[in-house]
C-alpha cells in the first residue's frame, strides 16, 4: 500500500511538472497576475524585457520595432508622471534602443542556454533536487561562457541566478545580479532576485564589523515596494508581472520581519501570518510552489515552538 501511494504521488508530480512556469524568467511574465490596472505600463515593461532577453536578431528587431511604436502611441513623457516603477521613462527607453543596436552585433556570436535545459533547471528547482540542480547549473555555466569581448546575455545569467538562489549560493547570485543590473538597469526579474538574496543571505562578520539583518530587511523592502503598482496599498493586492515571484519573495520578507521582531509580540505573530498568506498565493504550477509550501510549514513550526527573536546583529 505504501509503494502504491508513492507511485500515485509520482504521477501527480509528472502531471504538475508538465504545467510548470517561471522556469524562463522572460516568458509569460504576466501569468497569474492579480493586478489588472495600468495595462499600458505593463505592456511597455513587458516589451522592454523582451528586447533585453532576445536571443536572435529577428526577435530583437521585432521587439524594438514594437516597443518604438508603443512608446509613440502611449506617450512615455506623460506616462512617466504616473508613478512609473523602476526606470520606465524616456531615458530608460532610449537606453533600451541603444542596447538593441549593440546587442544586434553580438547575438550571432553568443551561445544560449537551450529551452530544454531551462525546463530541466525549472523542474529541479520545483522538486528541490539539489544534486540534479548542481549538475544542470554546471551545464548552463559551460554553455553560457562567453569570449572576453562579449557581454553576458541577460536571459542566460537570469537562469543561472535562479539556480544559484535555489542552491543557496547567495554571494555568487548577488555578484551576477549586480553585474546584470549594471548592464540592464532596473530589470524587474533581477530586482526581485536582489531582494530575495538580501533576505536569504546569512550575516557576514569581518572582525568587529558586519551587518544586521534588519538592514537587509529595509533594503529589500525598498526594492519590493518600488516594484508594486503605485496605487497598491498592500503586497497581497498583487502585481501585473512576476506574480509568483512577487508572492514568494514577499513571503520570505515577512518571515524575516517576524524573526527580527520581539519574540512573542503581536508584530511577530502578524508578520508570520502575512508570510503564510503570501506563500499560499504562489500558484501550484510555478517552480516556486514547493519553496512556498516549505515556508508555510516552517512558519507554522516557528509559531508553535515560540522561537526567540533573531535579528542577527554582529554586536
Amino acid at each position: 500500500m505504501k509503494a502504491f501511494f508513492v507511485i500515485i504521488l509520482s504521477k501527480k508530480s509528472v502531471l504538475r511538472m508538465s504545467r510548470l512556469y517561471d522556469d524562463n524568467p522572460y516568458e509569460n511574465v504576466t501569468h497569474g497576475a492579480r493586478w489588472r490596472g495600468s495595462p499600458k505600463l505593463t505592456r511597455l515593461r513587458e516589451l522592454r524585457l523582451r528586447v533585453r532577453a532576445s536571443n536572435s536578431q529577428e526577435d530583437l528587431q521585432t521587439y524594438v520595432s514594437i516597443l518604438n511604436g508603443a512608446i509613440k502611441q502611449e506617450d512615455i513623457y506623460r506616462l512617466k508622471m504616473q508613478g512609473v516603477p523602476y526606470g520606465l521613462d524616456c531615458k530608460s527607453m532610449q537606453d533600451c534602443f541603444l542596447l538593441g543596436k549593440e546587442e544586434k552585433q553580438q547575438l550571432a556570436l553568443r551561445v544560449f542556454v537551450s529551452d530544454a535545459l531551462i525546463q530541466d533547471i525549472g523542474r529541479a528547482i520545483y522538486l528541490g533536487d539539489q544534486e540534479a540542480l548542481h549538475k544542470l547549473y554546471a551545464q548552463a555555466e559551460q554553455v553560457s561562457e562567453t569570449a572576453w569581448n562579449l557581454q553576458p546575455h541577460l536571459r542566460n545569467e537570469a537562469i543561472k541566478i535562479q539556480a544559484l538562489i535555489a542552491l543557496g549560493y547567495f554571494d555568487e547570485a548577488e555578484a551576477i545580479i549586480d553585474h546584470m543590473l549594471a548592464l540592464y538597469p532596473q530589470d524587474d526579474f533581477c530586482l526581485y532576485c536582489k531582494a530575495e538574496v538580501l533576505i536569504e543571505r546569512p550575516v557576514k562578520i569581518w572582525g568587529l564589523f558586519g551587518h544586521c539583518k534588519s538592514d537587509d530587511l529595509r533594503e529589500a523592502q525598498l526594492i519590493l515596494h518600488a516594484l508594486m503598482p503605485s496605487a497598491a496599498v498592500t503586497e497581497d493586492e498583487g502585481v501585473p508581472m512576476y506574480q509568483s515571484k512577487h508572492d514568494l519573495v514577499w513571503a520570505k520578507w515577512r518571515k524575516l520581519e517576524a524573526r527580527c521582531a520581539a519574540a512573542g509580540s503581536s508584530q511577530q505573530q502578524d508578520a508570520y501570518a502575512k508570510a503564510m498568506l503570501m506563500a499560499k498565493k504562489v500558484d501550484s504550477g510555478s517552480i516556486f510552489y514547493r519553496q512556498a509550501q516549505q515556508l508555510i510549514v516552517n512558519c507554522q513550526s516557528l509559531v508553535q515552538d515560540g522561537e526567540d527573536s533573531v535579528c542577527w546583529s554582529p554586536f
